[in-house]
Formats: C-alpha cells, sequence, structure tokens
C-alpha cells in the first residue's frame, strides 16, 4: 500500500489557499455590487435565485464559463452539453432530460446556443418543469474576450455573428410561454415566480444584455482578482 509509505507532514498549504480564496470572494462581492447591468451580473442574480433540487443545465460556451465563477451550490444538479460545433444540441439535450424528470430543469443559454437548437422544441413531449433562459447579447460575445479573436477587423462579422434575432416568435411557432427583461431590477422580481412549476407548458425568458459593456466588466473582473 502506498499510504504505508507515506510520512505525516505539515503544511500551510491548505490555509494559504482559503485565504487567497476568501480575499478573491469579498473583491468579488464588492466589484459586482458596483458594476452595471451585464451579462456577469445578470448570472449572479440568476444564479442566486435558482431553487434546491434543480437539475441545471449550462449551454456552451459562456454560459458555462460565467458559471463557474460563482462556484457550485448544494442541491442542485450540474450538466452541460458540449456539441459538434460547441453550442448545438444545447436545447434538444435539455428537453429530452426534463421529459424523463420530476424535478425544475432550467437550461441557460446563449442567443446563438438557442437559435441554432431551436427546433429541439419543435415536439410534443416538452413539460412544465423545463425553463429556459436565453441571455441574448446579440452574438457569440465569448469571441470578445479570448485572445485573437477579440482584436481581428473581422470579429462582429465572423466570430461574434452579430444579429437583431430575438426568440419571441419561435416560442409562439412551438406554443411555449415567452417573457422578457433587459433590466436587472424586474429580472430580480421575475426569477421567483418564473422557476416556480405552474402553467402547463414549457417556458422562456430572454434576457437583453449590452453587447458593448459585456467584455470589458469582465476583463476588469479577471484584473481585480488577479492584482
Amino acid at each position: 500500500m502506498i499510504i504505508s509509505h507515506l510520512a505525516p507532514t505539515t503544511s500551510n498549504y491548505k490555509n494559504t489557499w482559503n485565504k487567497r480564496k476568501k480575499n478573491i470572494d469579498i473583491k468579488k462581492e464588492n466589484y459586482l455590487s458596483k458594476i452595471d447591468y451585464s451579462d456577469l451580473k445578470v448570472f449572479e442574480t440568476i444564479l442566486k435565485h435558482i431553487p434546491k433540487d434543480t437539475i441545471l443545465h449550462l449551454g456552451n460556451s459562456t454560459p458555462v464559463r460565467y458559471s463557474q465563477l460563482f462556484g457550485s451550490k448544494k442541491g442542485i444538479e450540474y450538466n452541460s452539453n458540449r456539441g459538434v460545433s460547441g453550442i448545438d444540441g444545447q436545447v434538444s439535450t435539455a428537453v429530452g432530460y426534463a421529459f424523463n424528470s420530476d424535478r425544475l430543469n432550467i437550461l441557460i443559454t446563449g442567443d446563438l446556443g438557442f437559435l441554432y437548437d431551436s427546433n429541439g422544441l419543435m415536439n410534443k413531449y416538452l413539460k412544465p418543469n423545463l425553463k429556459i433562459i436565453i441571455i441574448n447579447n446579440a452574438g457569440g460575445g465569448i469571441f470578445k474576450f479570448i485572445p485573437g479573436p477579440d482584436t481581428t477587423p473581422n470579429l462582429e462579422a465572423f466570430f461574434v455573428a452579430k444579429h437583431n434575432w430575438k426568440a419571441k416568435h419561435l416560442c409562439k411557432a412551438f406554443g411555449v410561454s415567452y417573457t422578457k427583461t433587459e433590466d436587472i431590477d424586474e429580472l430580480t422580481s421575475i426569477l421567483p415566480d418564473f422557476f416556480k412549476i405552474k402553467k402547463q407548458i414549457a417556458e422562456v425568458l430572454e434576457i437583453f444584455t449590452p453587447s458593448d459593456k459585456n467584455a470589458e466588466i469582465l476583463r476588469d473582473y479577471f484584473k481585480l482578482i488577479n492584482n
């Protein structure tokens, strides 16, 4: 047995990293309390309100990256679907999972991830325990803070794929309940009721965020905790 060859030792390793984490958490809370309306602020608000015993589906690529900045909560089962093209299959996976589950299933996805797989709603087996949250920042916002694509002159056209599309009429076509917001106070008031399994149909909440601010706010956050 390997353990029989290990000698007991004392180390400050755990305390060092616990102290560092506490310092970062303090910086993070201070930063979040001051920032403008943005993707980061929206994710903080959503994750604070998710009920226990929820199955949370995180879309790629931006939603899963934002979520990990806030750690995991007890009582929540985390899932993420990585499709062939990264974003494909997010809606279909959540729909199928919710169909075979009695628990609340929440999908947090980006606008492109939802639109790319919106035909996942084109079936007769959608259940009211399925809640889809779309963070619509008018394109693939992740490319605005990935080194390389963020400085190319082709950023908006070929990486971000900037658009003005909305989910409202897709939801109407598939008989899915639709709500929208672009205000943090309104979002905070909407979420508790949105997460209740009360209607007989699946629900979509589309949250519009400012594409011009999101990357800057996230970069400033990383600069803060790196100091």
